[in-house]
């Protein structure tokens, strides 16, 4: 083989590896922001917080496992081959059921006992504690960064998206900041931190199975 013909033959090696080498920079940098998006979700602890920055309760969905921790107490929901899940303390002994049907879900003792059903809509999840949905709680969507919560109907707060610092901001009726999160998407949620007479447990139950059902 001649020089002049190596040369050539060297010169097209060179480029296409040059090709190959700017084909795939390109696709490593398509495939980063994919990561960079992921939301603060499955995996992570969403810390609620007073406006002090003090914790108040923190709850975590790995799976199909949940978690919530306020207080001194820490609770854990296993999911059940019969579709429950079941929430244990530090004795292990189940506590409370979650029962999923189609649209709703709902909070039982665990002698099966209604404590609050959760009716799952589009724009809208309201709680209640009869199978009847008496005098429901509600949380619906107002806008792509706004929840209004209301009881029958009063309002009686709001969430608010706070989307350029990845927070949410829970309002009453005055409008005066009551909890904020680490959360990144508007979830109703939040919402149940308004509702006073849902009791604590139940109040952190109820969120957690409303995040794992990615609402």
């Amino acid at each position: 083989m001649n020089t002049k013909l190596r040369a050539l033959l060297l010169l097209t090696i060179c480029s296409m590896g040059a090709v190959l080498l700017s084909a795939c920079s390109k696709e490593a940098k398509r495939e980063k922001p994919r990561a960079a998006r992921a939301d603060s979700a499955e995996g992570d602890w969403v810390k609620i917080k007073s406006p002090d920055n003090k914790q108040v309760a923190q709850i975590k969905i790995e799976g199909s496992t949940t978690k919530v921790e306020f207080g001194s107490t820490s609770l854990e929901g296993e999911e059940k081959e019969s579709g429950k899940r079941k929430y244990s303390g530090a004795s292990g002994a189940n506590t409370i059921e979650v029962k999923s049907e189609a649209d709703e879900f709902k909070v039982r003792t665990a002698d099966g006992k209604l404590l609050w059903k959760v009716k799952l809509q589009p724009e809208k999840i309201k709680i209640a504690n009869s199978e009847e949905m008496n005098g429901a709680i509600s949380v619906e969507s107002k806008d792509a960064e706004r929840l209004k919560v209301s009881r029958g109907e009063t309002e009686i707060g709001r969430v608010l998206l706070r989307g350029e610092r990845g927070k949410i901001k829970v309002e009453d009726q005055s409008g005066t900041v009551v909890f904020d999160a680490n959360y990144n998407r508007l979830s109703a949620a939040f919402g149940v931190l308004l509702m006073s007479e849902i009791a604590e447990n139940e109040r952190y139950i109820i969120m957690a199975e409303i995040l794992a059902r990615g609402r």
